[in-house]
Parts: C-alpha cells; sequence; structure tokens
C-alpha cells in the first residue's frame, strides 16, 4: 500500500517540510525519522494487522513524525 502523501513527499526531500521553535527540517528528515518509528512499531512484523497506537506528544516535528 502506498500512501499518497508520503510519495509525494519523495519528490521533495531537500525542501523544508516543517518550521517549529527549535529549527527547521527537511523531508528528507521527516521521511527517515517517521520510518524509524515505524520500524520501532512495527518490531520486525510486516504489519499491525490495525492494532491501535496511541501517542502523546507536544505540537512538533516529534507529533508529525510519529503521525506520518
Amino acid at each position: 500500500m502506498t500512501i499518497d502523501l508520503i510519495t509525494r513527499a519523495h519528490d521533495h526531500v531537500g525542501n523544508t517540510a516543517i518550521a517549529d521553535q527549535h529549527g527547521t527540517y527537511s523531508y528528507r528528515r521527516l521521511l527517515q525519522d517517521s520510518a524509524r518509528v515505524a520500524a520501532r512499531l512495527l518490531g520486525g512484523r510486516p504489519d499491525l494487522e490495525e492494532a491501535r497506537v496511541a501517542f502523546l506528544a507536544r505540537p512538533s516535528f516529534e507529533y508529525v513524525a510519529m503521525q506520518w
């Protein structure tokens, strides 16, 4: 399954994706960090099989990386 938003982000890896109180972050960084979050959640499994996931974070780059 491909998510259009993620696919399009690959076309803009050098552009700024997020600007928050700590700095600016590129789409490249967002894709990398969100992939790390996904890998941790999956724990080697191919799919979460609709398991529920909850996260709590302040509005920030980290919030977006977790959401992606």
